[in-house]
């Protein structure tokens, strides 16, 4: 059987291998990496053709060729054995799908093999929890009908914990019912989750502004993961200082919450801003501006009293060592003289003592 097979029309260079082989799984088997082929491929036609553009009518024969070929590989014969369905393009098994994966619909099943149905890869579902499918994009919920016949139930080991006073204040202002990390750990329990499918949700529509009212989640602030969590009839605004201005008018408004950081071990929600309604988007706009232009004001005005301030202390320094040097000029130039001296008399070199007979005395 062949492993690549390289064919050319219009001056362009395509992979045609799939033309000329029975088992397309099993040549794919024998090939490596397809990056460098792609890169090849491209570089083939660029030689050939100039450049490596297709015209519309070479790319409506590309998409042609690939649904003819993609036809003709579902007919192919279904492998016999279990660990070819593993990586298979088209078909797979149930006993190969990974921890958030599920078959939907199970229905047709294509063939058996040893005791194991056969589907199509394209049935292949990926599974998340709620909270997932809400903060995905775009965000999507579960159905209430659906709450209590989830597709897939798993376990995951955690440890129960005792929260300490951070933590649960943290876990209060979050407004989800994620566990946060960190705290002093217990024994291990068993955690289930339920996962669902796209199936079973709908896409989230949030609640709208009603008389300037925002809505607020338990905790008093909302979730705010995309755009599209962002209730009608309101703006987010997260300029610097705009929870103050929005207290000091007196504004309806909520707390942005857009994710969580780990700080010291713990999961802490972090707050971006405030949801407003748009009819107070330009007072709190021009609001924010007019504060920031105040403070910019005020930061300059300190910027120039603590240039100042250096400036004062360089001269009252500058001043003070001149007026020292003023003082002890004459101490210090006598001393630098006599200095001078010492260094420019010439050495003298030791006296030795002579080197004499021992006196010697005789007692008569």
């Amino acid at each position: 059987t062949f492993s690549y097979v390289v064919g050319m029309y219009d001056r362009a260079v395509d992979d045609v291998t799939r033309r000329y082989v029975q088992d397309w799984h099993a040549v794919t088997q024998t090939r490596s990496l397809s990056d460098w082929w792609d890169t090849t491929l491209k570089k083939l036609t660029v030689l050939v053709k100039g450049h490596e553009y297709l015209a519309e009518r070479e790319n409506q024969q590309v998409r042609d060729e690939a649904r003819e070929m993609h036809e003709v590989h579902l007919q192919e014969p279904l492998p016999r054995s279990l660990i070819a369905y593993k990586n298979h393009p088209a078909y797979c098994i149930e006993k190969h799908l990974g921890k958030y994966e599920c078959i939907y619909p199970r229905k047709p099943v294509v063939g058996l093999v040893q005791g194991h149905a056969v589907y199509r890869r394209d049935c292949i579902q990926k599974l998340m929890s709620k909270e997932k499918w809400f903060r995905n994009i775009p965000p999507r919920v579960v159905r209430p009908t659906e709450i209590d016949v989830p597709a897939k139930t798993i376990e995951r080991s955690e440890r129960k914990r005792r929260l300490s006073k951070k933590s649960k204040k943290a876990e209060e202002e979050s407004g989800t019912d994620d566990k946060l990390e960190g705290e002093e750990e217990d024994a291990e329990s068993k955690k289930k989750i339920a996962l669902y499918g796209q199936w079973q949700t709908d896409i989230y529509c949030p609640p709208p502004v009603v008389d300037g009212i925002i809505p607020k989640n338990d905790h008093g602030n909302w979730e705010l993961w995309t755009e599209q969590h962002l209730p009608p009839g309101s703006v987010h605004i997260n300029s610097t200082g705009i929870l103050q201005l929005v207290r000091q008018f007196g504004i309806n408004h909520a707390k942005a919450l857009v994710g969580f950081e780990a700080r010291a071990g713990t999961s802490y929600p972090v707050f971006d801003g405030v949801i407003v309604a748009k009819e107070h988007e330009e007072l709190l706009r021009s609001a924010a501006e007019q504060q920031q232009a105040n403070e910019d004001k005020l930061m300059e005005e300190r910027r120039k009293q603590a240039a100042l301030h250096n400036w004062k202390s360089l001269a009252k320094f500058l001043f003070t060592r001149e007026e020292v040097q003023q003082r002890f000029d004459k101490q210090y130039t006598r001393k630098r003289e006599e200095d001078q001296d010492e260094t420019s008399r010439p050495l003298k070199r030791p006296k030795q003592k002579a080197k004499g007979k021992r006196n010697t005395e005789t007692i008569g």
